[in-house]
């Protein structure tokens, strides 16, 4: 199978896109090849990670808002 189609493929069966039968399918060949079932765990830890990434990037960037906010108020002095 093609490096691009089967991630395509594993997107698709992490996201829920996968009609039953495709999933059912797709299942077997995890089974029977465990290439492919380490590129599910694989794939599944990196869009782990980079959600995790994100959820970190923007809190930051919220928490600089505010701290923002509250130093152009007063309320807080911004130190360096």
């Amino acid at each position: 199978m093609d490096d691009i189609l089967l991630l395509d493929a594993v997107e698709r069966y992490l996201n829920g896109e996968m009609s039953q039968t495709e999933k059912t399918y797709f299942e077997e060949i995890r089974k029977n090849n465990p290439d492919i079932d380490q590129l599910v765990v694989e794939h599944t830890l990196f869009i782990t990670t980079i959600n995790n990434y994100s959820n970190i990037k923007s809190l930051k960037h919220t928490l600089h808002e505010v701290e923002t906010k509250l130093s152009q108020e007063g309320i807080i002095t911004k130190t360096l």
